[in-house]
């Protein structure tokens, strides 16, 4: 049958969430001799103790609501994936389907990828230079410490926000934004630097020197920009008052 074709755990169950049909793999999970085992049985007959209350809990909730689930979990070394959905059958009533796959694999990958993105991001707290990355629309999906500190203001706050608008002197804002718009659509390889202000939770201004790169994701394609700002306002207040004494 289809069921059986399927390399994914399936399963649908009735009102009372006795089993209606099971396919291979599922009988093969709950070490069964045949899927006819199953038909008519609660999970609670099947398997042993605390898994199969949990089991039977979320599948009522799907029962109860009408609403789909999607559980991750981990079971055993091996990672599941899965999503369960009110089934409607003859007479008006209403059972509960599941189909669970196991995605270790791709779970592995996704931690992985997790740890990396925690390590770089170590990295870049721990420089004195101010990284702040930004999406399509000019929205920050980045800041390090520095730049935190800097701003005065928590990673929450800055977070989601569109960098010109509300981190920009209004007196840069309008050069500022239309100059990374132009880089963004540059598919320049290499860097774009430029000065502009930044202004603080105070009201401050901080002149930043940046360099900035565009992010590419796997296919090549923009995906933001990242900039790397140093703070030369000393710098610019002793260079001015330097000029002044002259």
């Amino acid at each position: 049958t289809f069921i059986n074709s399927s390399c994914d755990l399936v399963f649908m169950k009735d009102e009372n969430l006795r089993f209606i049909a099971v396919n291979e793999r599922m009988k093969d999970y709950y070490g069964i001799a045949s899927v006819k085992q199953a038909v008519g049985k609660s999970v609670l007959e099947l398997l042993p103790g605390e898994r199969a209350t949990a089991f039977e809990s979320r599948d009522r909730r799907v029962l109860e609501s009408r609403e789909a689930m999607m559980v991750e979990e981990t079971e055993n070394g091996e990672t599941y994936e899965t999503i369960l959905f009110p089934v409607f059958l003859a007479n008006g009533r209403v059972g509960v389907g599941g189909i669970s796959r196991i995605i270790t694999a791709r779970h592995l990958a996704e931690l992985a990828i997790e740890q990396e993105r925690d390590r770089a991001e170590m990295y870049l707290n721990l420089a004195p230079i101010v990284f702040v990355a930004s999406n399509m629309h000019g929205r920050v999906t980045m800041i390090n410490r520095a730049g935190c500190e800097i701003l005065g203001r928590k990673k929450a706050d800055i977070l989601g926000k569109a960098w010109t608008k509300h981190f920009v002197p209004e007196e840069d804002r309008e050069e500022t934004r239309s100059a990374l718009e132009a880089f963004q659509n540059s598919d320049n390889p290499g860097f774009f630097t430029h000065e502009n202000g930044v202004l603080t939770a105070s009201g401050e201004r901080r002149d930043i020197e940046w360099k900035n790169v565009l992010m590419l994701d796997d296919e090549g394609e923009v995906m933001g920009i990242l900039g790397a700002g140093v703070d030369i306002t000393e710098l610019k207040r002793t260079m001015g008052a330097l000029r002044e004494s002259e």
